[in-house]
């Protein structure tokens, strides 16, 4: 390099800065030099061994001679050819990589180039699609191009890691606040307010997009309608904390169809799961919402719900199916956090047939994919999956363990948090804490029918408290609830929850109608998938025989048993002991409650607490917080219920306050 000539030397910079787009015509466009001197250059050049023969610059010598360059050299020649392709049509990602590399200033086009680029770049390469993004989001001087370009930084940054995202929350609170997002922005920005649990701001949003609904967005309410029932599903606090998403919510007269086809199955299926809709009907729906949309940003949450209402129908087979498909193209988009959220969901469906270890094999992965700190509120859902896969599998400490860890107190305010308590009810019922377990159930019990989110098929929280109940022996109670699950299930389906509750019901009949009671159990638990509960009948049937003086149909139920308990991976019990041993109960005393007693305020509760407690109205409160006296009630009656007070004259007691801030 240093015994060219400059002519050469000018040459040899333009081809290694250009790589693999180097061309004559290239060269002399950026250089200014004649053909004829840019041939003979390069026939010294390609003699020397700096240039292949095609006049490419092979990559080690151009890494050398770009280094060789100044500083100021290096952004011009890259700025140069980053106009040249423009200029040209190039490619957006070709143009957008020569940007990054001359830094500014930049053209004024630099900003639409590496926001196309970046969107080429997604789907294959999503550390390159953040770099683009991050540079036109530096240079953007307008307004709701910057607040575009933000929120496609956190979207293109969630699949990765939705920590990373956290740091963005402030601006995107701003942004929803000055109502610089589009509707669809506005929509997502909110879900990840609510992953990480700050409920107060996703509230806020929410009352104001919904405020600005119309008339100036004509059928944005309509178009919204999907994600409040989803929300509804998920986060039912912050749709009774909105009163236009609790209206919207029950707005059957709204017609979705106007909207297109993925609005119409996606509405359709929450609106279903949400109302208990037949299960056939639920099925169909999930399927055709999974078959209408693709995976991204905007429909993983809709797609993740529609495998669990499959689940919630019975259609286990299909939910299977369907989950390994949308973890191929998490995998191909390397989306860490899809597969994160997908890999949980297999596991879910994975316990559900009764593959144990596959079931705790995937939630681990699940948690590998996304450590449990970085999942939000969400944790709730694989850290149940895998607790109640170890608890099943005998594994007492090891599920306790995993139940013990810290978690979102926000958490236990959404129907994650219910799969979360139902995971430790169930520990504490297999390890004989009776009175404890049934602490857990029925705290799924009040959060379920206050909030009107019944999942019977999912959260079957009914017979799990009914089978506490019948170990106590209080036989009434368990007899009330596991009719309750059947009159619910028997309305609209669901073979799973109602297989259970006929075997609790059976433990409170007569000889002979609990037999037929078992039977009927044995089928509704065949038609769901689910091995291990159905093994569970069958033993229990099988005992119904041998006392009825029927050795033989017993034997053959109990070798039915025995095998399908050996698939899950589980050794079989005859005597299917209700409790456990009590060195095992004495290693789970210090499993720490959770969600009970005095739950911890919000910011925006505190602010309102103290205030009432000082002896403000709530006029005066509103107007100094900037809130309407409407939400100022709101907090108020939350803020009872979580300290457990009848009212505001109760407030003055500093130590209530103390203890729930």
């Amino acid at each position: 390099v240093d015994n060219c000539t400059p002519e050469s030397r000018v040459v040899l910079q333009a081809a290694a800065v250009m790589g693999e787009q180097a061309s004559t015509a290239r060269i002399a466009a950026l250089t200014g030099l004649d053909w004829g001197t840019i041939a003979a250059c390069g026939y010294f050049l390609t003699a020397a061994g700096l240039l292949a023969d095609d006049g490419k610059c092979p990559p080690p010598v151009a890494s050398a001679v770009i280094d060789d360059m100044s500083a100021p050299q290096r952004r011009d020649a890259h700025r140069r050819f980053a106009e040249l392709l423009f200029e040209e049509n190039a490619g957006a990602t070709t143009v957008a990589q020569q940007l990054i590399a001359a830094g500014d200033p930049a053209p004024a086009w630099a900003v639409e180039v590496l926001r196309t680029a970046a969107e080429e770049q997604s789907a294959t390469d999503l550390q390159a699609a953040l770099r683009f993004v991050r540079a036109a989001r530096r240079l953007a001087v307008d307004e709701a191009d910057r607040a575009a370009l933000t929120m496609k930084l956190a979207s293109l940054s969630w699949r990765a890691d939705p920590a990373a995202v956290r740091r963005y929350a402030p601006e995107l609170v701003q942004l929803l606040r000055t109502g610089r997002l589009a509707p669809d922005e506005a929509e997502l920005a909110i879900r990840y307010l609510l992953w990480f649990g700050r409920i107060d701001d996703a509230v806020e949003a929410l009352d104001r997009l919904l405020a600005a609904t119309e008339p100036q967005v004509p059928g944005l309410a309509v178009r919204l309608r999907p994600f409040i029932l989803w929300t509804s599903i998920w986060y039912p606090d912050v749709i009774e904390r909105v009163p236009a998403a609790r209206d919207l919510r029950h707005d059957k007269a709204l017609r979705i169809e106007a909207v297109g086809a993925r609005s119409v199955e996606a509405g359709n299926t929450f609106e279903l799961l949400l109302h208990s809709g037949e299960q056939h009907e639920i099925a169909a729906e999930a399927q055709r919402l999974l078959e209408s949309c693709v995976l991204d940003d905007r429909t993983l949450d809709w797609l993740l719900t529609a495998l669990l209402a499959l689940l919630h129908a019975d259609e286990v087979e299909c939910a299977a199916r369907w989950c390994k498909n949308l973890l191929a193209q998490a995998w191909a988009r390397r989306a860490g956090s899809w597969l994160a959220q997908l890999t949980a969901v297999r596991a879910q469906i994975a316990l559900r047939t009764g593959r144990l270890k596959p079931a705790s094999v995937y939630a681990t992965r699940a948690l590998a994919w996304l450590p449990a700190e970085k999942w939000g509120v969400r944790v709730g859902l694989p850290l149940a999956t895998l607790a109640q896969a170890r608890t099943l599998l005998g594994d007492y400490d090891r599920a306790a363990g995993i139940l013990d860890g810290p978690v979102p107190p926000e958490m236990l305010d959404t129907t994650f948090g219910m799969f979360y308590l139902q995971a430790r009810g169930q520990l504490l019922l297999a390890v004989g804490s009776l009175p404890r377990a049934r602490v857990e159930f029925e705290s799924c019990l009040e959060f379920m029918r206050q909030r009107e989110v019944e999942l019977p098929n999912l959260l079957p929280w009914r017979v799990h408290l009914a089978e506490v109940h019948s170990r106590l022996g209080q036989v009434e109670q368990a007899r009330i609830l596991a009719e309750e699950q059947l009159a619910l299930n028997a309305a609209h389906g669901g073979h799973w929850a109602r297989g259970i509750a006929l075997r609790l019901l059976a433990r409170t009949a007569e000889p002979d109608e609990a037999r037929d009671l078992l039977k009927s159990s044995v089928g509704e638990l065949r038609a769901s998938g689910a091995k291990l509960d159905l093994a569970a009948a069958l033993t229990d049937l099988s005992r119904a025989h041998r006392e009825a003086g029927e050795a033989a149909k017993a034997e053959q139920l109990e070798r039915h048993a025995q095998q399908l308990t050996a698939t899950c991976g589980k050794t079989w019990d005859r005597a299917d002991a209700d409790a456990c041993p009590t060195a095992v109960q004495d290693n789970l005393v210090h499993l720490k409650p959770k969600g009970h007693g005095r739950q911890r305020l919000s910011m925006a509760e505190q602010r309102v607490a103290i205030l009432a407690a000082n002896g403000r109205t709530n006029t005066e409160i509103a107007r100094e917080l900037f809130v309407t006296p409407s939400t100022v009630e709101q907090h108020l009656t939350r803020i009872y219920r979580k300290l457990e007070i009848h009212g505001r004259s109760e407030l003055v007691s500093i130590g209530d306050l103390a203890l729930a801030v």
